[in-house]
């Protein structure tokens, strides 16, 4: 009776245990397409800056109302964003347009993912918001990049998340860099910039989306 209870306990376990098994990202994924609906945010007038005020002691100044002890982050005006939207508007860049082109190419091309993913009508559906995009330049160096800072969702049928998660433009090194003045008035440089830094980040998804 003993080893009859003990068999029913463990076949029960190894059925509950293989049912709730977590499925990964890559074994749901038969079909996926990139939403067109893509979310940029509007450039901020001013971003904290590099550097912190620190006041050091833990008392509190009545006119200022803050303590000190606080630590300070000056804003600073945002040219390197601003610069850099006023350039994409001035040489009739589709920002949107550009960022599908390029989820669309990455994708297309890579081994794994040209065998799941498809320009329209995909099961799941990939939802790509651009938090933040700017120029940006290495410490002591006059060479600059464009920066991303991108959300990405992938939901089922059900409309469920399942994967969400930010990516960042990493360094270009200086070979695909190039000088601030070139990147804003010069449209071929401006929309290679542009092409490198979202190869670059989407490249990075890519890889992360295969560990899931």
């Amino acid at each position: 009776m003993k080893k009859n209870l003990v068999l029913v306990f463990f076949l029960s376990f190894l059925f509950f245990g293989c049912s709730t098994k977590k499925t990964t990202l890559n074994e749901q994924l038969d079909s996926f397409s990139l939403s067109k609906d893509i979310y940029i945010s509007k450039v901020p007038q001013k971003v904290d800056s590099n550097f912190k005020i620190n006041l050091g002691t833990s008392s509190y100044i009545k006119n200022v109302g803050i303590h000190l002890g606080t630590v300070l982050i000056p804003k600073l005006q945002n040219n390197d964003g601003l610069d850099l939207q006023r350039a994409i508007q001035s040489n009739d860049i589709n920002l949107e347009n550009l960022i599908f082109d390029a989820f669309n190419r990455n994708f297309k091309k890579d081994e794994h993912y040209k065998n799941y993913y498809v320009t329209f009508g995909g099961k799941y559906s990939m939802n790509i918001d651009i938090l933040s995009y700017r120029l940006n330049s290495s410490f002591l160096s006059d060479m600059y990049q464009i920066n991303f800072e991108l959300k990405v969702l992938i939901k089922n049928e059900k409309n469920d998340i399942v994967y969400e998660k930010r990516f960042f433009t990493k360094s270009l090194g200086e070979q695909n860099q190039y000088f601030r003045d070139e990147i804003l008035s010069n449209q071929n440089i401006l929309k290679n910039s542009l092409n490198l830094s979202l190869d670059n980040v989407i490249q990075d998804l890519i890889e992360d989306m295969k560990k899931n």
